[in-house]
Parts: C-alpha cells; structure tokens; sequence
C-alpha cells in the first residue's frame, strides 16, 4: 500500500481529508512548530517551500512507514468513505488511499523541523 509522489504545490502545503471532504483547516501562528494543524475533519501540513524545490511525500500504513521515531503530529479524523484523500490546495489529488475504518489515525513525521523536503504519513 506505500505510495510516494514527488510535489511542489502552490502555498506549500497539503490537505489529508476523507473523500467526501472536510473543514479546511487554517494555519495560526501558534501551528507552526507542529508543521500541522487540524479540524475535527481534516489535516493541513508544511512541505518545503515551493520556490526551495519539490518535496517527497510518503504515504502509507504506520507499520510500513514508521521511521522509529515518534511523529510530530497525531490526530484521528473520521474517514466514513473508508478512502482517504491527500490533496492540494485546489484540490488535485495526490494520493487516494482505502483504510479500513470509519475514523483513521494520521501521524506525520518530518524530514526538518521548518522546511522538510520530505512528508511520511502512517495511517492506522
């Protein structure tokens, strides 16, 4: 199930959400650290800058991706579609992704803490 595609999306960032959709998710000053904020429905995190170059983006299930370290941001959000959509901001999909359940656990791990130039995503 490990997918992994190369982007550079305008504004730099990337949406996780159910198929059907979500509420977007708005970056406060105080999400930066995190390189994620949330809303009970959708994930929004930080790749690299797009102007810096494009960046890796890995998606897949915990087990597979886990680098063995603890990720930097963890939420649940409800997937009732069982299929989960990473996209951009105009919403071209990235990745669309089955997971088994009603709700999925998303963890994200970083390759830097302020610009990473690499995005793994571990689902369950």
């Amino acid at each position: 199930m490990m997918q992994t595609a190369i982007v550079r999306p305008e504004h730099s960032i990337l949406f996780i959400e159910d198929r059907s959709g979500g509420e977007v998710p708005i970056f406060m000053p105080e999400d930066f650290p995190n390189q994620a904020c949330a809303t009970e429905t959708s994930i929004c995190f930080m790749l690299l800058p797009e102007p810096d170059g494009p960046t890796e983006v890995v998606i897949g299930t915990r087990a597979e991706v886990d680098p063995g370290r603890e990720p930097k941001f963890v939420r649940e959000i409800p997937t009732p579609s069982r299929l989960i959509r990473v996209v951009e901001v105009d919403d071209t999909e990235v990745f669309a992704v089955p997971v088994p359940g009603v709700t999925t656990r998303v963890s994200l791990w970083f390759s830097h803490p302020r610009w990473p130039d690499k995005v793994i995503i571990g689902l369950g």
